[in-house]
């Protein structure tokens, strides 16, 4: 009967401290930051457009698959930004057309980074 006592005595604890012993690590979704500090066209901006737009909105392909919108150059890019028509299409706004056709809307991020850069004044930076 002792050894019984004694070896449920040892299983019981043995059972305890492993459950409580466990350290389980808590992994949290890392969160990317989208810098829009430094929003200049040569870069960010043109990156956007280098990824998203210009192989419909280049001056190669402009005229077939892009409705004659070159996007290649700062004073094309800078009068549809400061018109509006590049955020409407950008952010699917209903008075726009949306932008890539037939594909997804860009990343927030790319959108906000070309609003900054909007809200800069355009500059040919």
């Amino acid at each position: 009967m002792k050894k019984l006592l004694f070896w449920s005595l040892i299983i019981l604890s043995a059972l305890l401290y492993a459950c409580t012993n466990r350290k389980e690590v808590i992994e949290y979704p890392t969160v990317a930051l989208c810098d829009t500090t430094t929003s200049r066209f040569s870069v960010e901006v043109k990156d956007v457009f280098d990824r998203n737009c210009n192989r419909c909105h280049s001056a190669s392909v402009a005229n077939t698959l892009g409705g004659g919108t070159n996007l290649q150059n700062y004073a094309m890019v800078r009068a549809y930004a400061t018109s509006g028509i590049l955020m409407n299409n950008i952010t699917f706004a209903p008075s726009g057309n949306p932008m890539p056709k037939g594909g997804s809307k860009i990343p927030d991020c790319d959108i906000n980074k070309i609003r900054a850069w909007i809200n800069r004044g355009s500059l040919n930076n």
